[in-house]
């Protein structure tokens, strides 16, 4: 976790559904190469998460940037690409580089958006970091009637998917009260 004025920030790392989940189904031959640019995006997080690790925020901008390609490449714009986006705006905000962030943050969660409308599954512990890093790094902007949409909707998921025993229940409650102390 890195920690930006008193909260953390969590890094999502590791596999988000099942391949044939974040892909159409097709021909044997397109399974085998799906499965090789998952196996690609999942080394581009864990590698991503390795720099996180040592604090090494811009390298790992880089790796997902790489990565980012592979997976809207070959992934389209489903649950891979919204894990890698939510690792890359982490890393960006990390740095400092808070309007990428914005936007990287806010391009997962579309893709989050339309896969929930679309019944494809998503990866709702994902979905849960990213609500609560984006209500972050709003409070952290002293933006706090952004951060309180995110942060809410954050807590609505908690409670509509019995995630209570999740470590990120624990940081949404923080940030309600943060929010609650920013009036």
């Amino acid at each position: 976790m890195k920690f930006i004025g008193g909260a953390a920030f969590m890094l999502v790392i590791g596999s988000c559904v099942p391949v044939a989940a974040c892909t159409p189904p097709g021909s044997t031959s397109e399974q085998a190469i799906n499965s090789e640019a998952v196996a690609s995006v999942e080394a581009g997080i864990e590698e991503s998460a390795a720099l996180f690790a040592l604090g090494k925020y811009e390298e790992a901008v880089v790796t997902l940037s790489q990565t980012l390609s592979v997976s809207e490449g070959r992934l389209g714009e489903g649950p891979y690409t919204a894990l890698v986006l939510t690792n890359l705006g982490l890393n960006q905000a990390s740095s400092g580089r808070i309007v990428e962030a914005e936007e990287s943050y806010l391009h997962a969660l579309a893709i989050n958006d339309h896969l929930r409308s679309s019944s494809i599954n998503r990866d709702v512990k994902s979905e849960l970091t990213l609500l609560n890093n984006l209500g972050l790094l709003y409070l952290n902007t002293a933006r706090p009637e952004q951060a309180q949409r995110y942060i809410l909707s954050a807590r609505a998921l908690i409670q509509s998917t019995g995630m209570s025993d999740d470590p990120q229940t624990n940081m949404t409650e923080d940030l309600v009260r943060r929010l609650e102390r920013a009036g």
